[in-house]
């Protein structure tokens, strides 16, 4: 199933947990409207296209995202932000917050 990045945020609740999420393999810059891939663990690699992230893990990040920001649900554009700064940087987006609120 192809689908953009947003959508894929949008949905992200309703995706089996074994699920990976790969965008294509020349996406030098990943962004909200960037296509992308959903596979299953036992899915063969499709060729053309490279591992973004699980699904679990990018729930996770909103999780975390939410809580630093008392516990506010994320807009769609910034969802998709922190979820790719997650899978380029492999931490959490810190954005506006400060020290304090980011080691709570």
């Amino acid at each position: 199933m192809i689908m953009d990045l947003k959508d894929v945020v949008l949905g992200l609740g309703g995706f089996p947990t074994r699920t990976y999420i790969f965008v294509p393999e020349d996406v030098v810059e990943v962004n909200a409207s960037t296509p992308t891939m959903l596979l299953g663990y036992d899915d063969p690699r499709p060729a053309g296209w490279r591992y973004f992230l699980e699904v679990p893990t990018a729930r996770d990040v909103l999780a975390q995202w939410s809580y630093w920001h008392n516990n506010r649900q994320s807009s769609v554009d910034e969802a998709c932000a922190a979820i790719i700064y997650y899978a380029d940087h492999d931490a959490y987006i810190l954005d506006d917050l400060n020290d304090e609120q980011a080691t709570d």
